[in-house]
């Protein structure tokens, strides 16, 4: 037996919740319970919460509060939650946070059969923790009671969207369930996928694997070998905190024998670019390789990144992007990965596109200007190897809005700019008396009353960041003459001795300029 929606809204907890949208959903199965919030919405908290590889039937519970007012993220977080396996969410505080639900939100959950459940709109006292604890309860009592939980997790399996149904989610289905680390292995002992209990990279599988084979792992563990199914030529590796039932270890054996019979002579990954760029910034070399070599992508090429950021990615005209990105890759470069990764579209490449790298950036970002998009793209170029690619795409994950913040009027930002935004922004972690040191220059710009700091200030600061350094931009992004511009640039030449665009020189009015900025954004 499994738990369902329809178990779930029979709770004490749920009375008087209203099923919105997705009614044909009541039979998902619910495996946990999760809360999905935001203390303020931000594009790295996204990263976080947001992934497009299964999961498990988690029913998540949120009141949307940070993002009440933004339909298109809504639906953005309805679609990943589907996608990724959930089975529906409870929304709280509703007239509070949210008062209606987008027709395109209510039409796609009709469409997924993903439950969109209301609670009381007028009982603002109600707390997530109540829910919580019955329907932990109720997930627990069940499993206590069902010795055999083969028959009901394939059911689960089986129900989940098809380009789910693989090795990897079977893997987790029986992990969530059962508190337990599972180890696929080839016959040598590579590692062919896992799943974690808790979550764990892949270099401590691999540790554990290397315990198991040197005799030194301390916890319990069984090995299970398919050798009854030609061809599959794998190992299965359990361990767990506690005792490893031999019931357990049994049922664990047949579900994954089933399933390797049901898909005999297929992949046992879906083989995709989405999953070669998850196993490249999941930090996963073996699967990454394997992954690779599938698509025929020599890995020791890429070595080049572009992340296009729009909040519309997801949409029609979102995808028609994805496809004119792709076909442009495919004129210029022989290793690439495209795909949408967190709502991102992230490519990573070889070196192809040469000297057309800014040209085809900017004729992109035209041709989604085109369809009423306002993209951000980064690109980050020469990289040593994957293992710098998946440093600079976690980079940018960390420091783009604030980048964002300081190159205001920029499309498109290059690396270095992500880069340098993270070193002025550890300058201003370290404290008052380092802001207060790095800020000095500033003081050359206090030329008295009849030139106030704060306009030489703002047009230094617009011409080095928002302009290019055109005297021109900086003119109309200030909507100010461009004799004013230049006036003020020479004012500056002056005091400091030597020309605004003359670097090293100008390095500490720049950096002072950037923190200045970055703490008032």
């Amino acid at each position: 037996m499994s738990i369902t929606i329809r178990d779930i809204m029979k709770l004490p907890c749920m009375r008087n919740a209203e099923i919105v949208a997705g009614k044909a959903g009541l039979e998902n199965v619910v495996t946990a319970v999760s809360v999905m919030e935001y203390s303020s919405y931000s594009d790295e908290q996204d990263k976080v919460f947001s992934e497009d590889n299964y999961e498990g039937s988690d029913i998540v519970i949120s009141a949307f509060s940070s993002i009440a007012g933004d339909n298109e993220k809504i639906l953005a977080q309805i679609v990943n939650s589907s996608e990724i396996g959930e089975a529906g969410v409870i929304i709280y505080y509703f007239d509070l946070f949210i008062k209606n639900l987008d027709q395109k939100i209510i039409d796609f959950a009709n469409d997924a059969g993903f439950p969109i459940i209301v609670m009381p709109r007028d009982q603002y006292q109600l707390r997530y923790s109540q829910a919580i604890a019955e329907i932990s309860e109720l997930i627990a009592e069940d499993r206590h009671k069902t010795d055999n939980f083969a028959a009901s997790l394939m059911e689960t399996f089986v129900s989940i969207p098809k380009n789910q149904q693989n090795t990897t989610t079977l893997l987790k289905l029986l992990s969530n369930y059962l508190h337990l680390t599972l180890i696929l292995t080839e016959r040598d002992w590579k590692i062919r996928t896992f799943a974690g209990w808790p979550t764990a990279p892949e270099r401590e599988i691999e540790g554990i694997l290397d315990r198991i084979s040197e005799g030194s792992f301390e916890g319990s563990y069984e090995v299970v070998s398919f050798d009854d199914i030609p061809g599959s030529g794998v190992k299965l590796v359990v361990t767990g905190s506690g005792e490893l039932k031999r019931s357990t270890i049994d049922q664990i054996s047949d579900v994954i024998r089933l399933y390797l019979k049901m898909s005999a002579g297929e992949p046992s990954e879906p083989i995709g670019m989405a999953q070669l760029i998850r196993a490249i910034i999941g930090d996963e070399p073996v699967k990454m390789r394997k992954l690779a070599g599938n698509l025929g992508i020599d890995s020791g090429k890429i070595r080049n990144m572009i992340i296009f950021r729009e909040a519309h990615i997801g949409l029609p005209s979102g995808d028609m992007m994805f496809r004119e990105i792709r076909d442009l890759l495919s004129k210029y470069c022989h290793d690439y990965v495209v795909d949408i990764y967190s709502g991102d579209i992230v490519v990573f490449l070889d070196d192809g596109l040469s000297s057309q790298w800014l040209p085809a950036l900017r004729m992109l970002r035209d041709k989604m200007a085109e369809k009423g998009m306002a993209p951000v793209c980064v690109y980050a170029r020469n990289l040593a190897d994957t293992s710098e690619v998946r440093e600079a795409y976690l980079n940018v994950s960390a420091h783009l809005e604030d980048a964002r913040n300081l190159y205001r009027n920029s499309s498109i930002i290059s690396y270095n700019e992500i880069l340098y935004v993270a070193e002025c922004k550890e300058i201003i972690s370290r404290g008052e008396d380092a802001i207060k040191k790095e800020l000095e220059p500033l003081k050359y710009l206090n030329l008295g009353d009849n030139e106030p700091e704060q306009d030489l200030t703002e047009t230094l600061s617009s011409f080095y960041f928002d302009s290019g350094m055109s005297v021109t931009e900086t003119a109309a992004n200030l909507y100010i003459h461009v004799n004013t511009v230049k006036y003020r640039l020479r004012k500056i030449s002056e005091v400091i001795g030597c020309r605004v665009t003359e670097m090293p020189e100008m390095l500490g009015l720049y950096r002072a300029l950037a923190i200045k900025r970055l703490i008032q954004s």
